[in-house]
């Protein structure tokens, strides 16, 4: 959703029709591409270049050498015109969304995941220029180094769910607190006690021993 209002701003000020950030597979990935935010009237073809096109996109296929985190690169310094316009991917996908001209900042490559921001717009509109560059080449640090806190955060959360995977598949009451016995992780056995009071209560996230002696243990 944030990614979605700071494409929509950028992309009007690039005089875009279409704004996204994709970030390319890895091994082990089921779709050749994500899209972590898009803006333009035409965004559910996107979804066709998460499941296909992105494995046909001769801009990347071509200027895959380009391609280093920073770089700001034009479709025209990325593949030639020759090229694109008898491509599969111009054809079926682009000219449908009514994309002739692109431009994109590259967010993050090699060793990492590929990902930019990628802008288009229609033949009747003319090739982005330097312009647009400047304002591309403005945003692009803190475009990437919002990309990485992305990765970061989610990695953080699937390693929190593969925990709490496994402590669901316990048959014993587990529950994690911190210093102050506020309750960081626990798992259902433990949510049960918990909710039926038995011995056990929490009282504004605090664990609280009902019987004084356990309460002076659990301190």
């Amino acid at each position: 959703e944030h990614w979605n209002s700071v494409l929509e701003r950028l992309g009007r000020r690039l005089g875009a029709s279409l704004a996204a950030v994709h970030v390319h597979a890895q091994a082990g990935d089921v779709e050749p591409a994500t899209t972590l935010g898009a803006w333009g009237r035409r965004i559910p073809g996107l979804r066709d270049y998460e499941s296909y096109y992105a494995t046909r996109n001769v801009w990347v296929q071509h200027g895959a050498h380009l391609l280093k985190p920073g770089a700001i690169l034009t479709g025209e310094d990325m593949c030639p015109d020759e090229i694109l316009l008898r491509s599969e991917f111009y054809l079926d996908f682009l000219r449908p969304l009514d994309v002739r001209y692109s431009i994109r900042a590259v967010l993050t490559g090699d060793p990492e995941p590929l990902s930019y921001l990628s802008a288009g717009r229609p033949q009747r509109s003319g090739p982005f220029g330097d312009a647009q560059r400047r304002i591309l080449s403005a945003v692009t640090p803190h475009l990437m180094q919002a990309v990485r806190i992305q990765a970061r955060l989610e990695g953080i959360e699937a390693g929190r769910h593969a925990v709490t995977g496994a402590l669901e598949r316990l048959p014993l009451a587990v529950i994690f607190l911190d210093r102050r016995c506020r309750v960081v992780e626990m798992n259902s056995s433990a949510r049960k006690i918990v909710e039926a009071a038995d011995g056990l209560k929490l009282e504004r996230g605090v664990l609280v021993a009902l019987d004084t002696r356990a309460e002076v243990q659990l301190q």
